[in-house]
C-alpha cells in the first residue's frame, strides 16, 4: 500500500472517551463452574497501597470485569467467585489523582503483554503487583463556556499492536480550565480534549488543536517525569452532520469512496455485487487493510458512476470478490482496462469458503484477531467489520447453525495465526456449540462474543469492544446492506478506525443514540438518502 499523508478535509467526529466505559453483555455459560479464591497484595516499594481496584477480565463471554476488590490498608484483597477459567488481572488506583500507574498482572502497563491467570477450582495465591510511580501532563483548557471547563484524557499507544489501550487516564479541568493527568505509565500518549458534559455546542480537539488524532502529535512520557503546557481550545461550533447519498447504491458507494481523500488514487480498489450481500459481507476489512474502497456493481454491467470513479482512481489491481453468479464475468472484462496491473477474482464454491479465501489472501502475513459472523444474514457482519479493521483481523463467514466449528474455519484460523477471536451475534445466530469448539481450537486463547438484544446494540457493543476512540462515527440503515458495505472500509481506514452504527430508517435506536451521547462526536456522517435514513437526528430515540 502507499504511503500518503494524513486526510487534510474530512469533518471530524471525536469517539470514546474512556472516562465512562460502555459494558459489552454476553450471558454466562449455563451451569459454569465457580473456581477457587483469588488473593494477592498490591505494593509500592515505600510499602502497601490500599484502595487499589483489581479487575478481573475473562478471555472469553463478553470480556467485561468480571470480578473486582479493593485493596484494604495491608494492601491485601481477595475474590471470590469467579468462573474457572482464564483471566487477566488489572491493577489500577482507585482515585483518578493518584501518582501510581495502572498495571496488568506481570507489572506492565500493556494489556497485551500481561500474564495470565489460569484459575481452576483451587485457590489462587500470590497473584502480586508492585506499582510504580508515573508521570503527569498538565495543561489548561478554553472553552466558550461558564460552567463545563472541559477535560483531558491521556490514551495510550500500545507499541506491540500499535492501537490505543482502552483504559485512559484523564482529569477534569478547574473552575479555571486548568488540569493535571496524574499516574501515568512509561510511554506515547495521545492527548484528547472534550467537554465534561455532552454538550454538543463545544467540540473536541487534540493537542495542538488538531482535529484528526492521525494529525495529532503524541506526548511521550519517561519514568516520573513531567510535561506541562499541553494548553487546548475547545471551540464552540456546535456538533455537524453529513449526509453522504447518490441516486443509487452504486452512486452512494462512489460518493463513500470519496470522502476519504486518500482513497483518490488508491493501489488497490475492491468491487462487490451490490444486490446479494453474501459474497460481499468480508470484503470491508479486507480493503481496509490494504488502504482500499468497495465499490458496489451490478452483477450483470458496471454503473456509470463507477466507471467514472475507477478512471478517476487509476488502480494497479481491483479485486473481485464472489464468483460470476454475484459478479459475471462480463463485468470482469469490463474493468479490466481500469486495473493498470490487473483484475483479481476472490472465489470459492459458497460464501463461507470466500470469506475464508478472501482473509488467506488478504491478510496473508496473518491476523492475531479475527471476526466471526453468520453468513445467513448482513447486519453483524457489517457492524463487525469496522471492528476487525481496527484489529488488523477478517471476518469470517460460518454457518452459524452449526453445531460446532467446521474444519475449514479452525484450519484458515489456525494458518492465519489466529490468537483471539470475536464471535458477532447472540447463540440464536452463532450458536454455543461453534463459540466451545472456538476456544478449544488449537492456538485460540480468547473467544468473545459481543451480542446486544437486537442487530442495533450488537452494533454498538462490537465497536466499543475494539475501537478506543475515533474522528467519525456513521451511521446506516439496519434493514438493508449496500450503504454500510461501502461505508466499513471508509471506517475502517488506518487513519479512520471508527465505528458504523446501525440505526432504524426514521430513528435512532435507544442504544446508537446512548452512545453518541457519551462518546461526544463533532460529526457525524449518514450513509444513503433519506428514504433509507431519513433526518433523524432531531427525532427521539426509539
Amino acid at each position: 500500500m502507499r504511503t500518503r499523508g494524513a486526510r487534510t478535509r474530512l469533518v471530524a467526529a471525536t469517539a470514546t472517551f474512556a472516562m465512562v466505559l460502555g459494558g459489552i453483555l454476553a450471558a454466562t455459560p449455563a451451569a459454569a463452574a465457580v473456581g477457587g479464591a483469588v488473593s494477592g497484595t498490591v505494593s509500592a516499594t515505600s510499602g502497601p497501597l490500599a484502595n487499589i481496584r483489581v479487575t478481573f477480565f475473562p478471555l472469553w463471554g463478553s470480556g467485561d470485569a468480571a470480578g473486582t476488590a479493593l485493596t484494604n490498608s495491608s494492601g491485601a484483597y481477595s475474590v471470590t467467585g469467579l468462573e474457572q477459567g482464564t483471566y487477566r488481572v488489572r491493577f489500577a488506583p482507585e482515585d483518578q489523582a493518584s501518582t501510581y500507574a495502572a498495571a496488568w498482572w506481570g507489572g506492565g502497563s500493556l494489556e497485551s503483554e500481561s500474564n495470565i491467570l489460569t484459575l481452576g477450582a483451587a485457590a489462587v495465591t500470590g497473584v502480586n503487583v508492585t506499582l510504580a510511580a508515573g508521570g503527569s501532563i498538565s495543561g489548561t483548557i478554553t472553552t466558550g463556556s461558564s460552567t463545563d471547563k472541559g477535560a483531558a484524557a491521556a490514551f495510550l499507544k500500545n507499541s506491540v499492536t500499535g492501537q490505543w489501550e482502552r483504559f485512559s487516564r484523564w482529569a477534569n479541568a478547574n473552575s479555571s480550565g486548568a488540569y493535571t493527568i496524574r499516574g501515568l505509565a512509561s510511554g506515547q500518549y495521545l492527548l484528547r480534549f472534550a467537554p465534561q458534559s455532552d454538550n454538543q455546542l463545544i467540540s473536541t480537539r487534540y493537542w495542538q488543536n488538531k482535529t484528526f488524532w492521525a494529525e495529532a502529535q503524541l506526548v511521550t512520557i519517561s519514568g516520573t517525569g513531567t510535561v506541562s503546557g499541553r494548553d487546548a481550545t475547545l471551540p464552540s461550533n456546535g456538533r455537524k452532520v453529513a449526509r453522504v447519498a447518490g441516486s443509487n447504491r452504486y452512486a452512494t458507494s462512489a460518493l463513500i469512496a470519496g470522502v476519504n481523500p486518500d482513497f483518490a488514487n488508491p493501489d488497490s480498489v475492491f468491487i462487490v455485487n451490490g444486490t446479494g450481500y453474501a459474497d460481499a459481507l468480508s470484503a470491508g476489512p479486507a480493503a481496509a487493510h490494504l488502504g482500499s474502497p468497495v465499490l458496489l456493481t451490478r452483477a450483470d454491467s458496471l454503473a456509470p458512476e463507477i466507471t467514472t470513479k475507477l478512471s478517476s482512481m487509476d488502480p494497479d489491481t481491483i479485486y473481485i470478490v464472489g464468483g460470476t453468479p454475484s459478479i459475471s464475468a462480463a463485468v470482469e472484462a469490463q474493468l479490466a482496462p481500469y486495473a493498470n496491473v490487473g483484475v483479481v477474482r476472490i472465489a470459492g464454491p459458497d460464501r463461507y469458503a470466500t470469506s475464508r479465501l478472501v482473509a488467506q489472501t488478504i491478510f496473508g502475513d496473518g491476523a492475531d484477531t479475527a471476526y466471526i459472523a453468520t453468513g445467513a444474514n448482513f447486519p453483524d457482519a457489517l457492524s463487525a467489520g469496522p471492528a476487525a479493521a481496527v484489529e488488523g483481523g477478517p471476518v469470517l463467514l460460518v454457518n452459524g447453525a452449526a453445531a460446532t466449528s467446521d474444519a475449514d474455519t479452525l484450519a484458515a484460523l489456525q494458518g492465519l495465526g489466529v490468537s483471539k477471536v470475536v464471535i458477532a451475534g447472540s447463540e440464536g445466530t452463532i450458536s454455543a456449540g461453534i463459540e466451545a469448539s472456538l476456544r478449544s481450537a488449537a492456538s485460540v486463547t480468547e473467544v468473545y462474543r459481543r451480542s446486544g438484544n437486537n442487530r442495533y446494540t450488537t452494533s454498538v457493543l462490537l465497536a466499543q469492544g475494539s475501537i478506543r476512540l475515533a474522528d467519525a462515527v456513521f451511521l446506516a440503515t439496519g434493514t438493508d446492506f449496500p450503504d454500510a458495505l461501502a461505508g466499513s472500509a471508509l471506517a475502517g481506514y488506518e487513519s479512520f478506525r471508527s465505528p458504523i452504527y446501525l440505526v432504524r430508517p426514521d430513528c435512532v435506536p435507544q442504544a446508537v443514540f446512548d452512545e453518541i451521547a457519551r462518546v461526544k462526536p463533532a460529526e457525524i456522517y449518514i450513509l444513503g438518502g433519506t428514504t433509507t435514513v431519513g433526518d433523524i437526528l432531531g427525532s427521539p430515540a426509539c
